[in-house]
């Protein structure tokens, strides 16, 4: 998914338009790289359930048009992450909410998953 698609589909959640608030596209980069620092250690967690080496470095996006760099498991924190930072300065106090479902999103992400577990016995003793 690539980050306009993630800035249009948080401007469908929070029902706002580009018109409503042009200011809002200049964040959108910057926000996002925030947000990437501070998922960081929780998508190389995903990376490696997904079968995948962690990433070395914290990505950084330079344009609307470059590609999400983490797991698609984390595309609706993202959503909710980009929301609750692009309305900080709302009046109606609606970056709580945003951020309380980023954090359920960021949970939901690293769910744990079932596998198959290996019974392993040692008969060491010297009883």
């Amino acid at each position: 998914m690539k980050l306009q698609e993630i800035y249009e589909n948080t401007l469908a959640l929070t029902l706002e338009t580009p018109a409503d608030n042009p200011d809002f596209g200049q964040f959108v980069v910057g926000y996002f790289n925030i947000l990437l620092r501070e998922l960081f250690c929780h998508n190389n967690i995903a990376r490696k359930r997904n079968g995948k080496p962690p990433l070395a470095v914290v990505p950084v996006v330079s344009d609307k048009n470059d590609e999400n760099p983490y797991e698609w498991q984390f595309d609706n924190a993202l959503i909710y992450g980009l929301a609750a930072k692009l309305l900080t300065a709302d009046e109606h106090g609606l970056e709580g909410t945003y951020l309380q479902l980023y954090y359920a999103a960021v949970n939901g992400a690293l769910q744990a998953q079932q596998e198959e577990v290996e019974d392993c016995y040692v008969h060491n003793c010297t009883c």
